[in-house]
């Protein structure tokens, strides 16, 4: 230090380093409590629901055949319960569509619900082109073996 300089008090060096500190932390955690920023909302009009009396051992077949009918692959099956299947598909723009179909008894012919949910953020007219297309699926096998598949794309 210069002949003129003089240097700072040890204790008003330790306070400037406190009042910086807390300063640092009060900005943290301000961005800490700040509100997350959440996705756009689904569309109204999504998630898309169904309901349909059918048979319960139609359900995989029916929702394969979607596929055929629409443009979602079937990539995956979860049962989750004896009354709850969630099947994952995937569209040709690799866009994720989960079909769940919850039956409301544990006998065969049944009333099922179809839930479709497709993307992060819904797309009506892909949930219900998928939910259209399974659950008329299942009307045509309600009763039967076999249906011959219609409505290919």
């Amino acid at each position: 230090m210069g002949a003129n300089q003089t240097a700072p008090a040890p204790g008003l060096a330790r306070l400037a380093a406190r009042v910086l500190a807390l300063s640092a932390m009060a900005l943290v955690l301000q961005a800490c409590n700040a509100p997350p920023v959440r996705p756009p909302a689904r569309t109204a009009d999504s998630p898309t629901i169904r309901t349909v009396l059918a048979e319960w051992d139609d359900v995989e077949a029916a929702t394969r055949s979607a596929g055929y009918t629409t443009s979602a692959a079937l990539v995956s099956i979860q049962e989750v319960s004896g009354l709850e299947r969630i099947f994952t598909l995937a569209t040709a723009g690799d866009e994720e569509v989960i079909l769940t179909a919850v039956r409301t008894t544990s006998d065969n012919l049944t009333t099922i619900q179809v839930t479709v949910r497709a993307g992060a953020f819904g797309d009506a007219d892909l949930e219900a082109e998928v939910a259209d297309a399974m659950t008329g699926r299942l009307e045509a096998l309600r009763g039967v073996r076999f249906a011959p598949l219609e409505g290919f794309k």
